[in-house]
């Protein structure tokens, strides 16, 4: 697992358009490489803790699409961590959202190298 930083360009980020039409960046909190080698990409959420949410998820869904990538924003509720594979208008309902279970992780601490290879582009 690796802690992915708020700013600068060692730091995994995800282009996405904001409410008001702009072009913005948002960074992934955690890169986590599971046992089985997927790699997924994860922006924790409360219920409705940002308004922007939901942009910076489709955006992260667009991204990984093409990508052997999973993710999106993730939700705990009832002590169950939730994300949706798919686009989402909110953070509020995770009913048919998938359940990740962390226990699930091998010990593995993504390079900053490599994050700072693959982070997202503004353009």
């Amino acid at each position: 697992m690796y802690k992915n930083g708020d700013e600068g360009k060692q730091h995994y980020s995800i282009p996405y358009e904001n409410s008001q039409g702009e072009k913005a960046l948002f960074y992934v909190d955690f890169v986590i490489r599971m046992k089985n080698g997927q790699v997924f990409l994860l922006d924790t959420k409360t219920e409705n803790s940002d308004p922007e949410a939901p942009n910076k998820h489709n955006a992260l869904i667009d991204y990984i699409a093409d990508k052997n990538l999973q993710g999106g924003v993730i939700v705990e509720k009832n002590d169950v961590w939730y994300y949706s594979p798919l686009h989402i208008d909110s953070t509020a309902d995770v009913r048919g959202w998938d359940a990740f279970y962390p226990h699930e992780l091998a010990i593995y601490r993504w390079p900053a190298a490599a994050a700072g290879d693959c982070r997202g582009r503004s353009t």
